[in-house]
């Protein structure tokens, strides 16, 4: 993420960390390596004389204020998070659905997949019993 980017952030913004391993941290603090790929929240956005700017996670912030992820400055970040996903679906044209109306909707999908695994299985035992019941 680039300095500009990074200082439009704002507490409440989600960013994704970036994959690879955070240079200058992987020996010192690897709790932050942990974090890799994540998505987090910003909690506040601070500013160093020696290392400029740096933001503190939501994610990184125990019940009782201890920080335990540190500082994360711009490299660290690969990019922020929209608000909303395009979930291409050809029926609706491309509407614009918010995270939860997402995963709302995969769910339901892993649901009707469920329920047509349940019929088939079910299905499929009927016919055993059935064999079964030939046999006496």
């Amino acid at each position: 993420m680039t300095l500009e980017e990074f200082k439009t952030l704002k507490p409440g913004d989600k960013v994704k960390i970036i994959d690879r391993p955070i240079w200058g941290m992987k020996n010192g603090v690897p709790e932050m390596d942990k974090r890799r790929g994540e998505i987090m929240t910003v909690s506040s956005m601070l500013t160093s004389e020696i290392f400029g700017p740096y933001a503190i996670m939501k994610e990184g912030i125990t019940k009782d204020g201890f920080v335990n992820y540190y500082c994360w400055y711009p490299w660290m970040i690969a990019k922020k998070v929209p608000d909303t996903i395009t979930m291409e679906i050809p029926e609706d044209n491309g509407k614009i659905y918010t995270e939860t109306e997402v995963k709302i909707m995969l769910l339901e999908r892993e649901f009707a997949e469920f329920r047509e695994q349940i019929k088939d299985e079910l299905a499929r035992l009927k016919s055993r019993l059935f064999d079964y019941m030939d046999k006496k």
